[in-house]
């Protein structure tokens, strides 16, 4: 009997498992690990972790460190169909809101932002995205979380210093306006000229840069689910 119950919760915890089962985790920083930082924040780093905290939910965390001249904003990049209701807009229906109770408060969303969107203010961004920006005044160190029902893709990230005038301070991921098919999971997307990525919101039941795979891990544990089923259902029969 100590068998079957056995096998019986192998079985359970096999089929529990997914490619997303476990948080995932990366860092890029400066300068030939994926950030690409200008004067004081050449040695910049950007880490993140990403939970699907409970069915469809997932929760982003990010920390962004850089040494000298303080953080002004962030941007992250979200995809194009992203809905973010921030009461200014009339059209944006509460129910398709993909922005969730738990996101760090004083976001921006905007589905043009660039080097000269909005007023000059993210210089030397290389491309346009659909984004998130978070305002910062004098810190070296932030952290931002964005809880949404939108699964992860390799995406974007810029960040620029507040201090005017001197030298323009600012900082992005390499891969910055560039597309991966890069798996989705822990660690870096980084191609072998240096291009790198960030896991940022996509779509639900996407994932922009590429298919989840399960750990090899969940692999074990299906097949022992599978060979407990197998042994089950023998001893059952006879």
């Amino acid at each position: 009997m100590k068998k079957v119950i056995l096998l019986s919760m192998i079985l359970v915890l096999g089929l529990a498992q997914n490619g997303f089962a476990v948080p995932m985790s990366g860092t890029i920083s400066g300068p030939s690990n994926g950030l690409y930082g200008t004067h004081a924040w050449s040695d910049a780093s950007l880490s993140w972790e990403v939970e699907e905290t409970s069915p469809g939910v997932w929760q982003y965390d990010y920390e962004f460190i850089v040494d000298a001249k303080e953080i002004s904003h962030v941007i992250f990049e979200v995809s194009e169909d992203f809905e973010a209701c921030d009461g200014t807009d009339p059209d944006c229906d509460p129910a398709t809101d993909n922005i969730l109770a738990g996101t760090t408060t004083g976001w921006i969303y905007d589905d043009n932002y660039s080097s000269t969107n909005p007023g000059n203010s993210n210089p030397y961004m290389p491309a346009t995205i659909p984004g998130l920006k978070w305002n910062f005044s004098g810190l070296t160190t932030i952290n931002v979380t964005l809880v949404t029902d939108k699964e992860p893709m390799w995406g974007d990230f810029y960040a620029v210093d507040g201090k005017k005038p001197g030298e323009e301070v600012y900082a992005y991921s390499t891969g910055f306006g560039l597309s991966t098919d890069a798996v989705i999971g822990s660690g870096n997307a980084m191609d072998s000229e240096g291009h790198a990525w960030v896991l940022v919101p996509d779509t639900n039941g996407g994932g922009g840069g590429g298919q989840d795979v399960p750990e090899p891990s969940t692999f074990l544990l299906l097949g022992f689910g599978l060979a407990g089923a197998g042994l089950l259902r023998r001893r059952i029969k006879n």
